[in-house]
């Protein structure tokens, strides 16, 4: 995979693995089923190259007998990251497979787990840029599956 190109993701030992595209992809829904193996699972949209994109990562929560899971998100424009943000998300994701739905439309974008909607955010910084998955030093997953599609597709629903 290709690295960040921020100073924070090349300290964090950031990579990305893109889904590559030959037009440039602005709104889109991206389903994929992973596995949290070590720390977090990790992803990106609208993703134009290592210092524009916007990541998002479920990290293993350290406290708590049912270890549920912190969702992060954050910009990083121009090479700048922004602040991260952090949600408990009320679902186990220690050892089991999630299905995770990301849909990214206009400057929403709106995460779902395992069919329940986690975040929604609105950013219009950046208004194209593919997707893809992200891990840092710390982080490993496994990725069963990806699918990406068009808001107005049957496969959408």
């Amino acid at each position: 995979g290709a690295p960040a190109e921020d100073p924070t993701g090349l300290s964090a030992g950031r990579r990305f693995s893109l889904y590559r595209t030959a037009a440039p992809m602005t709104d889109y829904i991206v389903e994929f089923q992973g596995r949290v193996i070590t720390n977090s699972l990790g992803w990106v949209v609208r993703a134009a190259d290592g210092k524009n994109y916007y990541a998002l990562r479920l990290d293993l929560a350290k406290t708590g007998p049912l270890q549920e899971a912190v969702l992060v998100r954050f910009a990083v424009v121009n090479g700048e990251q922004g602040a991260e943000k952090r949600l408990a998300v009320p679902a186990v994701i220690k050892d089991k497979t999630m299905k995770v739905r990301v849909d990214v439309a206009g400057p929403r974008i709106t995460t779902y787990v395992d069919g329940r909607a986690v975040d929604f955010w609105n950013d219009t910084r950046l208004q194209s840029g593919t997707f893809g998955f992200m891990n840092d030093r710390e982080g490993r997953a496994e990725i069963k599956s990806v699918r990406v599609s068009s808001p107005g597709s049957p496969a959408g629903n």
